[in-house]
C-alpha cells in the first residue's frame, strides 16, 4: 500500500490449502503482514458455478484461522465493489492483459510459468514512482525495488533470442522471448499512459531545468528504464518548449566510482516527466498511485 511494490505468486489451484501455501511463501520472504486486504471473489466469478465454490472455499474459516494465527488481520472489501481494491486490481489487470498477449495459446509447465511471473514482477518493481532531486548517490527516481532490497532491480544481461520459429527454441529461450515481449508491451503501455496529453483542452506547463524525465523508445534490456534530468530547454518563437537537453548516467564509471554523465537532445514527445516528492504522483494505469 505504501511502496506500491508488486508480489506475484503462482498457485496450483483455488483451494484453501493452495492459498495458505502461497501466503506462507510470501511471508517467509517478505515478512508477516499486519493487515491482509482481499476481495470477495465476485469479479472472478462468471457463469462458472464451480469457480464460485472454489473461491468460497478459498476464503473459508480454515484460511482465516491460519492467517490469524500468525498475527495478521484479514479484511475483506465490500461485496460487488472491486473498485475498492483499485490499487491491486490495476496491477492485476496490467499483468493479465500483457501476459495473455505474450503467451497466447502456448502451454507452459508450472516452473516455466512461475519463472516468467517472477520476472514480470521485477518489471513492475523497477518502474519509477517519484523523482528525486537531492540524492547524494546520483539517483533520479525512487522505485519499489529500493523499498524491497535497498537498490533498483535490474535483470541479468542476456543475448537476444534468435529470430527462429518457436519450436526450434529451447525452453529457456522461449521464456526469454516471452519476457522481452512482455517488457516491450508493458513499457510502451506504461510510459505512454504517463505521457497522455489532451490536445487543445487545457495548456500544459513546459519542461523546465531540473525536471526528471523518462526517455521513451530506448533500446535497453528488460527491467531497465532510462531516466534523465533536464539541464537546458530550447523554446520556440511562440514560447513553447519542443526540444530539451537531458543528462543521464552512462554505464561507465570514473576512477572515483562516479557515473560518467552523457548529454543529448530529445524532443518532448519522447519524454515523460516524473513528479517530485511534494507533488501528486502520476497515475494513469493505476500502478503509480490509486485512490482506494
Amino acid at each position: 500500500m505504501a511502496s506500491k511494490a508488486v508480489h506475484i505468486e503462482l498457485a496450483e489451484n483455488l483451494t484453501t490449502r493452495a492459498f495458505i501455501d502461497v501466503y506462507d511463501r510470501f511471508t517467509s520472504r517478505r515478512g508477516i503482514c499486519a493487515i491482509l486486504y482481499s476481495d470477495n471473489g465476485t469479479q472472478f466469478v462468471g457463469a462458472n458455478k464451480q469457480l464460485q465454490l472454489d473461491l468460497a472455499e478459498w476464503s473459508n474459516t480454515q484460511a482465516k484461522q491460519h492467517v490469524a494465527a500468525v498475527g495478521t488481520k484479514w479484511r475483506f472489501i465490500a461485496p460487488a465493489a472491486p473498485h475498492h481494491g483499485g490499487l491491486w486490481e490495476a496491477a492485476v489487470r496490467s499483468a493479465k492483459i500483457h501476459l495473455y498477449r505474450t503467451i497466447g495459446r502456448q502451454t507452459l509447465r508450472f516452473i516455466e510459468l512461475s519463472t516468467l511471473l517472477t520476472r514480470i514482477e521485477a518489471c513492475f518493481n523497477s518502474r519509477p514512482l517519484v523523482a528525486l532531486h537531492d540524492d547524494p548517490e546520483g539517483g533520479l527516481a525512487l522505485t519499489p525495488g529500493e523499498f524491497l532490497i535497498g537498490r533498483p532491480l535490474v535483470s541479468r544481461p542476456e543475448p537476444a533470442v534468435p529470430d527462429v520459429p518457436e519450436n526450434s527454441l529451447k525452453y529457456w529461450q522461449r521464456l526469454q522471448r516471452m519476457y522481452e515481449h512482455f517488457w516491450k508491451r508493458w513499457q510502451q503501455n506504461y510510459l505512454t499512459s504517463l505521457q497522455a496529453r489532451g490536445k487543445w483542452v487545457r495548456p500544459h506547463p513546459n519542461l523546465q531545468r531540473g525536471d526528471v524525465v523518462l526517455i521513451l523508445n530506448e533500446n535497453l534490456p528488460p527491467a531497465h528504464c532510462r531516466m534523465a534530468r533536464v539541464i537546458d530547454v530550447h523554446p520556440g518563437d511562440d514560447g513553447l518548449v519542443r526540444v530539451v537537453t537531458v543528462e543521464y548516467n552512462s554505464d561507465k564509471r570514473t576512477d572515483e566510482g562516479l557515473y560518467v554523465k552523457h548529454r543529448c537532445q530529445r524532443p518532448v514527445q519522447k519524454l515523460c516527466r516524473l513528479t517530485g516528492p511534494n507533488e501528486e504522483i502520476l497515475n494513469r494505469d493505476g500502478l503509480a498511485g490509486q485512490d482506494v
